[in-house]
C-alpha cells in the first residue's frame, strides 16, 4: 500500500499533468470557442474574424460519423450452459446503454479524442459509493435507543436521522410501550402517543428508503451502473506510455466545498480549504465589493486506483488523513483492471496521448483566418475611387456640392462641367490575386485529410468515380475510427455486465426485440456468471445508394436459401438501412409466446410425434408461422429429389452402369405438419375466431425479489 508521502507527491504530480494538459490545448480550445484574438496579419494587426470556423464545422462532422446512434451488442457466454441467456444479457445491456445516457458520454469522450489526444470513460455501480455503509452499528444504534427512551420520558425531543438503525428502533421502542409500567406514569397519555408518532416515523423511513448512489462528481444516479466521461481529469503514471499499464490512476475531481463537507461519504472535512472559486465570483466580488461568498468557493480532492493492491481511497492535498480511507472493496471484482477506458484516434508510437486531430487543424485554421481576413480587407479597400478635374467644374457647381451627389448618388444626377469636359473619372479597383482562392481551396483538402472525414466539396464531385477515389482514403480513416469507438464500447460494455454481475439486481425483467416482435425477457442475476464476449455492431453513417443496392443483391441471391426467421431477421435489417425506424408498419410480429409455442410443436413434429392444436390458443399466429415452415420443408424435399436426378444424368453421361436410385423418403413431419395445420383451421373456423386476431402480451406486473421493476412499473404507467 503506497505510503502518505507517495500519495501526496502523486497528488502534486498530477497538479503538473493537469496545467501541462490545460496549456497544450489552450489556443485549441480558443479556436473551438471562436476566440481568434491573438490571430494576427503579417503586419501584427489583428485578423479579421468573417472566416468560418472550419476545426468546429469539422470536429461536429468526424463526430456524427464517428456515433451515428447507439450500437447493437452481441453476447456469447464463455462458459457452457449460458448459450439460450445471450439475448436477455444483450438485452440487459441495451436497455441500460439508453439510460444511463451512454450516448451523450460516447459522443462526449469522442469530443475529447478529437480535442486532447484521449478520452476516457469510467465505469461503476451505484453501491461502490452509496451511503450504505454509512448506517450506523447495531450495538451504537441500541445505546441511542435508550437514550432516546430516556428523552421521551422527560419530555425531550428526539430527532430522526437517515443513518439511524430504523428497525432497531421499531423492535425496542414497541417493546416499551407495552411494558405495563409504562401505563402507570403520570403522563403516560402523552408519552405513549409519542412514540407510536416515532415508531411510525422510522417505519415511513423505511419505507420511503431509497439508496441514491452517488459518482465521483456527487451525483444522485439510481442504483444500477453508471458510465461517466472524466476527460481531461484522469492521469496516470507519466513513466509508461500506456495508461492501462500504470500502477496506479488518479481522477481529479473538483467540487464545491460544502458539498464535500455535507457529503458523509467523506470523512477529516473540518480542515479542508478552498482553492479555487467559481468564475463568476470575482464579478460577484467587484459589485459589492464583499467578499467571496462561500457558496461558490471549490476544493480539488483525488480519487486513487491503486492497482498493486486493487485499493480505492479518496484524498486531498496536503492533508495526512484520507477523505475516504483507501479499501479493496470498492475496486470491481469482476472487471480485469482499472474501471476507466481510453479512446484515442492519433496514434504516435512511444507516447500517449498523442496530439489530437484538432491540434493538426489549428495552424490551417490560423491560416485560413488570415487569408480571409486579407480577403475581406481588399474588399474594405476596394470603395469606388474617383478622380476629380477642379478645371472642368461649371460655375454654379462647387466640389463640396459634387462631393454630396456622389455620397449620397441616386439615379438622373447630374454634374455640371465646363465645355463638357469629364469632371470625375473611376478609378479602376485592384484585383484579388487568384492564388488566393487556391489555396483557399488547398488548406480546406487538407483540413480533410487531417481529420479522416468527407467534407462538403468532396461531394460536389463531377461523377461518382471521381468522388469514389477522393473519399476512398478518407473512408478507411473512418473505419480505423469506428473500429476504435466499438472497442472502446466492448470493453465499457464488459465491465457493466461485471458490475451487474457483482452487484446488480437479482432479477429483472426486460424487453427483447428479436426477428418476432418486442417480448419480455426475465434477467436473473445468474444469467452473467458465465463472464460474456461482447461484440458490438455500431449503425453505419448515412447509407448510400451503394449499400442500398449491395442489400438488394444480396437479398435476391441468399434468399431461396434463408429459413423464415433469417429471412425475417435480413428484411429488418434491410428497412433500417433504408432509413425506416418503425419497422412495424411494415411487418406485424406475432407475440414472442406464440412463437416459443409454435417452435416447440415442430420440434415435436420433427421427432415423429403427432400434436393436436388446443382450443383457445391464436390459431391465426399459429398458422402465419405454421405456413413457412411446411414450405421450407418442402423445398428440401425437393432439393433432395433434384440432387437423385443430376446423380442419374451424370451416371448416364458417363456411361457408368445405372443404379435404380431410390426416391428420397417423405419426410414424416410434413404429413404431421399438414395434419396439424388442417386441424387447426377445423378449429378456427369452428370457434369463429376472426382473421388477423391477435392476442396481445399481457403485461408483466412485477417479479419477486425486486420491488423497483423498472420495465415493468413502465409498462404499468407507473
Amino acid at each position: 500500500m503506497a505510503t502518505k508521502e507517495q500519495i501526496q507527491t502523486r497528488i502534486q504530480l498530477t497538479d503538473v499533468q493537469y496545467e501541462s494538459r490545460q496549456k497544450d490545448v489552450q489556443e485549441t480550445l480558443r479556436f473551438l470557442r471562436n476566440d481568434f484574438r491573438d490571430v494576427t496579419e503579417a503586419d501584427e494587426t489583428q485578423v479579421n474574424t468573417l472566416a468560418p470556423n472550419f476545426m468546429m464545422a469539422t470536429k461536429r462532422q468526424v463526430l456524427a460519423q464517428l456515433y451515428p446512434g447507439d450500437p447493437k451488442f452481441y453476447c456469447r457466454p464463455r462458459m457452457r450452459g449460458f448459450e439460450d441467456r445471450g439475448r436477455a444479457v444483450s438485452a440487459l445491456l441495451e436497455y441500460y446503454w439508453k439510460e444511463i445516457d451512454a450516448e451523450t458520454v460516447m459522443r462526449g469522450v469522442i469530443d475529447d479524442g478529437l480535442t486532447y489526444g484521449f478520452g476516457c470513460v469510467k465505469v461503476g455501480f451505484g453501491r461502490l459509493q452509496s451511503h450504505a455503509d454509512l448506517t450506523e452499528e447495531e450495538p451504537e444504534a441500541i445505546e441511542r435507543v435508550q437514550r432516546d427512551l430516556f428523552d421521551f420520558m422527560e419530555r425531550n425531543p428526539v430527532p430522526i436521522e437517515e443513518n439511524q438503525r430504523h428497525e432497531v428502533d421499531i423492535e425496542f421502542k414497541t417493546q416499551f410501550i407495552q411494558q405495563p409500567e409504562l401505563a402507570q406514569h403520570p403522563e403516560a397519555e402523552l408519552i405513549i402517543p409519542d412514540i407510536l408518532s416515532n415508531i411510525e416515523e422510522h417505519q415511513r423511513m423505511i419505507d420511503d428508503k431509497k439508496d441514491y448512489p452517488v459518482n465521483a462528481q456527487g451525483d444522485p444516479s439510481p442504483d444500477w451502473p453508471f458510465m461517466e466521461r472524466v476527460t481531461p481529469d484522469i492521469f496516470w503514471d507519466p513513466m509508461v506510455d500506456d495508461p492501462k499499464k500504470s500502477a496506479y490512476v488518479i481522477h481529479r475531481i473538483q467540487r464545491r466545498l460544502l458539498d464535500v463537507k455535507s457529503d458523509p461519504l467523506y470523512k477529516n472535512t473540518k480542515d479542508l480549504e478552498p482553492d479555487a472559486y467559481n468564475e463568476y465570483s470575482e464579478a460577484l466580488k467587484e459589485n459589492d465589493e464583499s467578499e467571496i461568498p462561500e457558496e461558490l468557493a471549490l476544493v480539488t480532492i483525488y480519487e486513487i486506483w491503486d492497482a498493486r493492491d486493487r485499493t480505492v481511497g479518496t484524498y486531498a492535498r496536503g492533508q495526512d488523513k484520507p477523505l475516504r480511507a483507501a479499501t479493496t472493496e470498492a475496486w470491481p471484482e469482476f472487471i480485469a483492471g482499472f474501471p476507466f477506458h481510453w479512446f484515442a484516434i492519433t496514434e504516435i508510437s512511444g507516447e500517449y496521448p498523442a496530439p489530437g486531430v484538432m491540434e493538426y487543424l489549428k495552424f490551417a485554421q490560423r491560416a485560413l483566418m488570415r487569408l480571409y481576413s486579407e480577403l475581406m480587407t481588399h474588399s474594405d479597400r476596394s470603395a469606388t475611387k474617383y478622380t476629380g478635374n477642379k478645371d472642368a467644374i461649371a460655375d454654379d457647381e462647387t466640389k463640396e456640392e459634387i462631393e454630396s451627389k456622389l455620397a449620397g448618388a441616386t439615379d438622373g444626377i447630374v454634374l455640371w462641367s465646363q465645355s463638357g469636359q469629364p469632371v470625375i473619372t473611376p478609378v479602376q479597383s485592384a484585383q484579388v490575386d487568384p492564388s488566393k482562392i487556391a489555396v483557399i481551396g488547398m488548406i480546406k483538402g487538407t483540413i480533410s485529410e487531417n481529420a479522416g472525414v468527407s467534407l462538403s466539396e468532396i461531394a460536389g464531385t463531377s461523377t461518382a468515380t471521381a468522388a469514389s477515389i477522393a473519399t476512398s482514403g478518407i473512408n478507411t480513416l473512418v473505419a480505423d475510427a469506428l473500429s476504435k469507438v466499438e472497442k472502446m464500447q466492448s470493453s465499457c460494455a464488459k465491465d457493466v455486465v461485471g458490475m451487474v454481475r457483482q452487484f446488480g439486481p437479482k432479477e429483472q425483467l426486460f424487453r427483447v426485440v428479436g426477428p418476432y416482435g418486442d417480448g419480455w425477457e426475465e434477467y436473473t442475476i445468474n444469467d452473467v456468471q458465465a463472464g460474456w464476449q461482447i461484440d458490438v455492431e455500431m449503425p453505419t453513417p448515412e447509407q448510400g445508394e451503394r449499400e442500398k443496392q449491395n442489400w438488394m443483391s444480396l437479398f435476391n441471391l441468399l434468399v431461396s436459401e434463408m429459413d423464415p426467421v433469417g429471412k425475417r431477421e435480413f428484411i429488418l435489417d434491410g428497412l433500417r438501412i433504408f432509413g425506416v425506424k418503425n419497422v412495424s408498419r411494415f411487418i406485424e410480429d406475432p407475440p414472442i409466446e406464440v412463437v416459443a409455442h409454435v417452435e416447440l410443436e415442430h420440434a415435436m413434429m420433427s421427432m415423429g410425434n403427432p400434436v393436436d392444436p388446443r382450443e383457445g390458443e391464436d390459431h391465426d399466429e399459429h398458422l402465419k408461422l405454421h405456413m413457412p415452415r411446411l414450405q421450407e420443408l418442402g423445398q428440401q424435399q425437393q432439393q433432395q429429389q433434384q440432387m437423385a436426378q443430376e446423380q442419374e444424368q451424370a451416371q448416364a453421361q458417363t456411361g457408368e452402369p445405372q443404379q435404380q436410385q431410390q426416391q428420397p423418403p417423405e419426410n414424416p413431419e410434413v404429413q404431421l405438419l399438414q395434419t396439424h395445420i388442417q386441424q387447426t383451421e377445423e378449429l378456427r373456423t369452428a370457434q369463429g375466431q376472426p382473421q388477423g386476431r391477435r392476442t396481445k402480451v399481457a403485461s408483466p406486473t412485477g417479479n419477486p425479489g425486486r420491488t423497483e421493476s423498472i420495465l415493468s412499473n413502465q409498462s404499468q404507467g407507473t
